[in-house]
């Protein structure tokens, strides 16, 4: 039977679904790792246990997330235009 750290769903928070969740602090210990992470929707800190598989993908993701969002406000700064879709 799991425990309630490795019950939770890794990359969306367990109290309001929100996917905005991210990592504080993670340790590795053998072949998982615990992950804290906090919600800034609901303001939920947590703890989950995953494999470090997991636990680098999902690393690699929000640093993907947080390279595209650096180079939008970039080009924001820089009087990149928006486009507004109608529909």
């Amino acid at each position: 039977m799991a425990s309630r750290d490795e019950s939770k769903p890794l990359v969306r928070c367990a109290i309001c679904s929100s996917d905005l969740i991210y990592p504080v602090h993670c340790a590795r210990h053998g072949k998982q790792s615990v992950i804290e992470r906090r919600c800034p929707e609901c303001g939920s800190l947590d703890r989950v246990i995953t494999s470090r598989l997991a636990a680098e993908l999902w690393y690699r993701r929000n640093a993907y997330i947080a390279e595209e969002i650096e180079s939008l406000a970039d080009a924001l700064a820089n009087g990149l235009a928006l486009e507004v879709p109608w529909g």
